[in-house]
């Protein structure tokens, strides 16, 4: 049996002229603009009204029913529907006790498989010393030396400086066929190290305020590998207390896309005898 009539239901009616949405059962009418609708609004209203009522009759009973067989359904003893549970999570601990043995080894073992693959042997650098003067040849396309080093001095190069440190200027000449090389040499920075500190060249471009023959003539491979003779000057910041310092210049190769360092370079440079 239905808990409402269809006429307890609104009866949505939209006025044809002025468009405004009333119900049916309050307004015979459209409030807005007093015009009557059509019988063929008011029926398919009605037919709306039928519709709602006739689910809402269904709901009820279904909710009932429901209801009922629950009264007379027979008890279940917490013991049972504890066990019930626990049948149902059997796939669960099945899959956690798997993961739990079996994921930990995997990850593992390709751990080790991916290490050994990307494991690279790198040998010791070959280090190799020279004097001043002495030419050597480098990376087998270039032959160089160091004949000539200096401590540059000028109320300029004082500007340019942080106290407590000065400038070593490093004369370097160069030999090559002119038949280039590889496309990294602008990448190679030669360095100097005391044992305890590492400081690169400084750049070219930090030096071209100052009017020096030094400051305007650099020395770097990437402009000299075309050419069959080259000489510039290599500049570095030192502190006033150094004596000793070793001019450094690295070789390397590529290898699996990876630089590995194959040998160094090393001219010692006296501070001690170095002239101002």
């Amino acid at each position: 049996m239905m808990s409402k009539n269809n006429h307890d239901f609104p009866l949505t009616i939209e006025c044809n002229y002025c468009g405004s949405v009333y119900d049916y059962n309050e307004h015979h009418s459209c409030p807005n603009c007093a015009a009557v609708p059509d019988k063929t609004q008011i029926n398919a209203a009605k037919n709306e009204a039928r519709l709602a009522a006739k689910a809402e009759a269904d709901a009820k009973l279904a909710a009932e029913l429901k209801l009922a067989a629950a009264k007379n359904a027979p008890a279940v003893p917490p013991t049972g529907k504890f066990m019930r549970k626990l049948i149902k999570l059997i796939p669960v601990w099945v899959v956690v006790i798997f993961t739990v043995i079996w994921i930990p080894g995997i990850v593992e073992s390709n751990s080790h498989e991916t290490v050994a693959r990307n494991l690279q042997v790198i040998d010791e650098p070959k280090i190799v010393s020279h004097e001043v003067g002495e030419s050597f040849v480098y990376d087998g396309i270039f032959n160089i030396a160091a004949d000539e080093f200096f401590i540059a001095q000028g109320d300029a190069v004082k500007a340019l400086l942080p106290e407590g440190f000065k400038l070593l200027a490093v004369h370097m000449v160069m030999s090559s066929d002119g038949s280039g090389g590889a496309n990294n040499y602008y990448e190679i920075d030669p360095y100097i190290t005391d044992g305890k500190v590492c400081r690169a060249n400084v750049s070219p471009s930090t030096l071209r305020s100052l009017p020096d023959a030094f400051a305007q003539t650099a020395f770097y491979f990437y402009s000299a590998m075309y050419e069959t003779e080259r000489d510039g000057y290599l500049c570095f910041i030192i502190d006033e207390d150094m004596t000793s310092v070793d001019l450094c210049f690295e070789e390397t190769h590529l290898k699996n896309f990876v630089r590995q360092l194959d040998c160094i370079h090393k001219i010692t440079l006296d501070i001690t005898e170095v002239a101002e």
